[in-house]
């Protein structure tokens, strides 16, 4: 999958600001553990336009931190918990 994956290691501003105007299946985010940033990185994600039409964002969190079920134009379309750590994934409103 090399050739068609793409790993950044970065604020995600800085990572958002470097893939305008691009369109990816899948996000996979991992803002820092036990913090609100997951939140604030779905939204800043929802706001980008990164996400093409029928693609998955994947948020992981502390699951004792709910994530929304809404978060602009993107709904949760399901939660997984594995241990202390969630992946919540959210996809467009259809």
């Amino acid at each position: 999958l090399e050739d068609r994956t793409r790993i950044i290691r970065a604020p995600v501003e800085r990572a958002l600001d470097r893939f305008r105007g691009e369109k990816f299946n899948w996000i996979f985010a991992d803002p820092p553990y036990a913090s609100e940033h997951a939140s604030v990185t779905l939204s800043q994600l929802d706001q980008s336009e990164l996400l093409a039409v029928g693609g998955i964002i994947v948020i992981e969190h502390d699951r004792r931190r709910q994530s929304a079920q809404y978060c602009g134009s993107l709904v949760k379309t399901e939660q997984r918990q594995y241990g202390d750590t969630a992946l919540s994934l959210y996809s467009y409103l259809q």
